[in-house]
């Protein structure tokens, strides 16, 4: 329903046949034109409906066509290294099942941490906060942050809320990051490689301890 609606307004908003005949574009003109038109169509359309939605709160709304999302774009091949990028992808997309979750769909009234039972189970607190996890956290967040420079003021160890730090670990080029602090490519890289290690070693840790299969 969604492609259909998507031609019809792309066709709607085409100049009309009479148009391109009597302009007499060449081929690939008109090609470049039609591609142009389907991009913007659809750019526009997946960041309105992403906007609206609570879930991609920690992913930055910014669609760029043909270009996949730099999560998957810095993962490679090795088997080990997809794993680890699709678990942080469930999190980032609202998708990994913390109790803050279940509450929201309604299987449970309980939104406390079943690892530490000191606060509610929400991203920034399964990633930043949860003190059962602090072991397991501690170094590899450490080594994650020594990627950015020290000669920003606002180094994430400095200040930042657990919020801030969550965007900064599930996608560093949202707009809550990006404006604080600026990250080049190859930072971007590094994060993401060491950011996929953190939420797979703490994705390993809650499971092994809840009984689950990691």
């Amino acid at each position: 329903t969604r492609s259909l609606v998507g031609s019809e307004m792309c066709i709607r908003d085409s100049p009309s046949i009479f148009h391109v005949m009597e302009a007499k574009l060449k081929k690939e003109v008109w090609k470049k034109k039609v591609d142009v038109a389907i991009h913007k169509l659809w750019k526009e359309s997946i960041e309105e409906e992403a906007a609206g939605k609570s879930s991609m709160i920690y992913l930055n709304p910014t669609y760029t066509p043909n270009k996949p999302h730099h999560l998957w774009e810095t993962t490679s091949t090795c088997p080990r290294d997809v794993r680890r990028a699709g678990i942080k992808a469930k999190m980032a997309s609202g998708a990994y099942i913390l109790q803050y979750n279940r509450a929201r769909f309604n299987q449970t009234h309980d939104t406390t941490c079943p690892l530490c039972k000191e606060a509610e189970e929400d991203v920034p607190h399964f990633l930043v906060s949860c003190p059962a996890l602090a072991d397991v956290r501690e170094s590899l967040l450490s080594d994650m942050m020594e990627e950015i420079p020290l000669v920003f003021e606002d180094h994430p160890t400095r200040g930042w809320n657990p919020q801030q730090i969550a965007h900064l670990i599930l996608d560093a080029t949202h707009p809550d990051v990006a404006d604080l602090l600026p990250i080049s490519e190859y930072m971007l890289t590094r994060l993401e490689s060491k950011s996929r290690i953190l939420c797979f070693a703490l994705h390993r840790s809650r499971a092994l301890t809840l009984g689950y299969r990691p």
